[in-house]
């Protein structure tokens, strides 16, 4: 689903690695990791994002502390926590950047959630500033609930019913329908596998 709606934030890169978070990761030492930028309120256009945002806020939080994610799944936490405007200057630590190739998808939630919270320091066009402004929006108020709580067996037909309301509900159609799509695709490999 991330790899669909990343597409249509950004052209599809053949190579290896996306050459945006190849230039994050080599300015990466340049950057004071104190001053970052959080979501400004005006990203927020409706009420009904606004809620999800305080709904994501109170679960990212509770999440970190209850659940004892490890690795990228609490880094994604951490981040989108962090970029909704959960976390107060002293206590955010950002962590290194990583592998960044294809196959390790998560790195996309990642990298764009950090890239969205340094642009003051890192140099965008306006079209990758827009491409990461939609990732992160994306990526904070609907993917990283819903892949931290995938494990979760019991919850499973409650969350993916509530995915398909959030993401048929996205305000952003182009991402909405991508994930959609994306999702559609999972259900009939998931049901032909059963």
């Amino acid at each position: 689903m991330l790899s669909d709606v990343f597409s249509v934030a950004f052209r599809t890169s053949s190579g290896p690695e996306v050459a945006l978070f190849k230039r994050f990761q080599k300015q990466r030492p340049f950057i004071n990791r104190e001053v970052f930028t959080p979501a400004s309120d005006d990203l927020f256009i409706s009420d009904d994002m606004r809620r999800l945002r305080d709904e994501l806020l109170v679960y990212c939080d509770d999440a970190m502390k209850s659940q004892q994610p490890r690795d990228d799944y609490l880094e994604l936490l951490h981040l989108s926590w962090t970029f909704l405007g959960g976390a107060p200057g002293s206590c955010v630590k950002f962590r290194a950047p990583g592998a960044m190739h294809h196959a390790r998808w998560m790195a996309k939630a990642i990298y764009s959630l950090k890239i969205y919270m340094f642009q003051d320091q890192f140099v965008l066009t306006a079209a990758e500033n827009k491409g990461i402004t939609d990732i992160s929006l994306f990526v904070a108020l609907i993917y990283s609930h819903y892949w931290n709580e995938a494990p979760v067996a019991e919850r499973a037909a409650f969350n993916d019913t509530r995915l398909l309301a959030q993401i048929q509900a996205y305000p952003h159609r182009a991402i909405g329908n991508a994930a959609a799509m994306a999702f559609r695709r999972i259900i009939l490999v998931t049901s032909k596998c059963a």
